[in-house]
C-alpha cells in the first residue's frame, strides 16, 4: 500500500533489521501482482523500486556492508531488468547519486539482472511489466460489468456514448471472448455474428427489430465494424454484422 519511498530511504539509511527488508520484498511482490493480474493499475515503477531497495538492504545488513550503494545498485537492477529500460536506468543512478562511482556496479548488476529477465520471459506474452498492465480503469476486468451496465443503460435510451464507439469500453472485445454478462432481472448481454446463410441477411436491423424474430431477445445495438447502430436504424444487415441483444433467460 503506497509507494514506499520512505521505506527506500530506510533501507538507503541503514534503518531496517536485516529480515525485514527481505519479509517486505515478498509483502509487496504479493501485493503488486494482485493489483497488476486483476486488472488494476497501480502503478509499476514504485513497486519495482522498492523490491530492488529492499533486496539490495538485505544483502547489504547480510554481508555488513554500507546500505546506501546496495540499495540503490539493486533498485536500479531490478526495475531496469523488468521495464526494460537499461540506458535510461543508469542515467537515474548518476541522479540520484550525484555523481558516477556507482555506475560500474551498477551496470554489472544491471546486465545480469537484464539477461535473467530476457531468458526467463523469452516465452511468455508480455515481455516486461508495462506490457502486462491495462492502460487505465476502463480496461481493467475488474471494471468491465460496471461499464457494461452503463453502456446498455444508454443504449436503451436511444443514446451512444463515445466510449462505445472509441477504444474507452472494448465492449466488442470482450463479448467476443466470451465473457458473459449477468445484467440481473434475469437478462443477460450476448452478440451474434451474421453468417452468410443467415436469413437476417438483407433485411433492414429496424424491421427485424420490429418484428422480434429473435424470440427472447431483445436487439438493442447492431455493430459494424467501429460504427454503432440503434434499433431505429434502417441499415440493411449483411455478413459479418453483429447484433448485441438483451436474452432474457
Amino acid at each position: 500500500m503506497g509507494g514506499g519511498y520512505g521505506w527506500i530511504q530506510e533501507a538507503i539509511d541503514g534503518k531496517l533489521s536485516i529480515y525485514l527488508p527481505l519479509a517486505l520484498v515478498f509483502a509487496k511482490i504479493l501485493s503488486f501482482s494482485f493489483t497488476v493480474s486483476s486488472g488494476g493499475s497501480g502503478g509499476i515503477f514504485a513497486p519495482c523500486l522498492f523490491v530492488g531497495a529492499m533486496l539490495g538492504g538485505f544483502m547489504a545488513n547480510l554481508l555488513g556492508q554500507p546500505c546506501g550503494p546496495f540499495v540503490v545498485i539493486g533498485l536500479v537492477s531490478v526495475f531496469g531488468a523488468a521495464a526494460r529500460v537499461p540506458f535510461g536506468t543508469l542515467f537515474m543512478v548518476a541522479e540520484m547519486t550525484g555523481g558516477y562511482q556507482l555506475l560500474v556496479p551498477a551496470l554489472t548488476a544491471l546486465s545480469v539482472s537484464l539477461v535473467i529477465q530476457m531468458t526467463l520471459t523469452r516465452r511468455l506474452t508480455y515481455k516486461s511489466l508495462y506490457e502486462g498492465q491495462v492502460r487505465g480503469r476502463a480496461d481493467s476486468p475488474a471494471h468491465h460489468a460496471e461499464h457494461i451496465k452503463i453502456a446498455i443503460g444508454l443504449l436503451r435510451n436511444g443514446q451512444v456514448p463515445c466510449s462505445i464507439a472509441g477504444e474507452q469500453l472494448n465492449l466488442l472485445d470482450l463479448l467476443e471472448q466470451g465473457i458473459e454478462f449477468d445484467l440481473g432481472d434475469g437478462q443477460r448481454l450476448d452478440i451474434i455474428q451474421l453468417s452468410g446463410e443467415d436469413p437476417f441477411v438483407g433485411d433492414s436491423f429496424q424491421s427485424i427489430c420490429q418484428l422480434n424474430k429473435m424470440g427472447n431477445k431483445k436487439n438493442v445495438a447492431m455493430i459494424r465494424k467501429k460504427e454503432i447502430y440503434l434499433p431505429n436504424a434502417d441499415e440493411v444487415l449483411e455478413e459479418g454484422d453483429k447484433i448485441l441483444s438483451l436474452v432474457t433467460v
